[in-house]
């Protein structure tokens, strides 16, 4: 199995299904190559034109929060080894860092 990046990983685990906002075009994928599209409004779905995805917009606050919260713990860590506090035993550089 190939790994994934922690954005993806929460892009995937927090990626609800869509929901039928209408019961025509509107289809759940058990099998990609035939998909299934006989649904009734707000059963749930993978793709079609009334298909919609109610959680979109919270899934991307999540990935892009947790990018910021990587970008500033790296930051955390590398001042705090530049202050001379700690020094990770995992940190990549040498202590203090050469920024």
């Amino acid at each position: 199995m190939a790994s994934e990046t922690a954005e993806s990983y929460l892009g995937r685990i927090y990626n609800k299904a869509g929901v039928c906002s209408a019961e025509s075009s509107c289809c759940i994928a058990y099998d990609p190559l035939e998909p299934t599209c006989e649904s009734e409004v707000y059963d749930d779905c993978d793709l079609g034109d009334n298909c919609v995805y109610p959680c979109e917009n919270l899934k991307l606050g999540i990935v892009e929060g947790y990018k910021a919260f990587a970008i500033l713990y790296d930051r955390e860590r590398r001042m705090n080894a530049d202050l001379g506090v700690i020094c990770p035993a995992d940190f990549d550089d040498s202590c203090p860092t050469a920024e």
